[in-house]
C-alpha cells in the first residue's frame, strides 16, 4: 500500500492497493466475462478508481478528484471489498495466463 498526500495547494493525493502476482499473468483487458469481470468493474465503478496491472503488480489506485479531504476517513468496508475483488481479478489472470 503507498499513500502520496497532497503536495502544495493544487497537488493530488492518491492510494495504491496493490498486490503482486504469482508467475506469468494475462493482461487485464483479457477479463471478459465472469466473476473476475464483475470485480474488476466494481472498482472501476467506484468513484475516482482505477486498475492497472504492470510489473507483476495488480494495482487499484484511488486518486480523488474536486473537494475532498484526503486521505478522509477510513471505510473498513470499501476496502475489504476492494482487496476481496483485487485477489479474484488476480487468481483469474494467474489462472489463465498458467493456461
Amino acid at each position: 500500500m503507498a499513500v502520496q498526500h497532497k503536495r502544495g495547494r493544487y497537488g493530488r493525493g492518491y492510494l495504491i492497493v496493490a498486490l503482486r502476482l504469482r508467475g506469468t499473468a494475462q493482461p487485464i483487458d483479457a477479463i471478459t466475462s465472469g466473476p473476475a469481470r464483475s470485480a474488476l468493474d466494481a472498482i472501476i465503478g467506484a468513484p475516482d478508481t482505477s486498475v492497472t496491472c504492470e510489473d507483476g503488480w495488480l494495482k487499484a489506485t484511488w486518486e480523488p478528484r474536486g473537494l475532498t479531504l484526503f486521505p478522509g476517513a477510513f471505510h473498513r468496508s470499501r476496502w475489504a471489498t476492494t482487496l476481496e475483488s483485487l485477489s479474484t481479478i488476480a487468481d483469474e489472470l494467474e489462472r489463465t495466463g498458467a493456461a
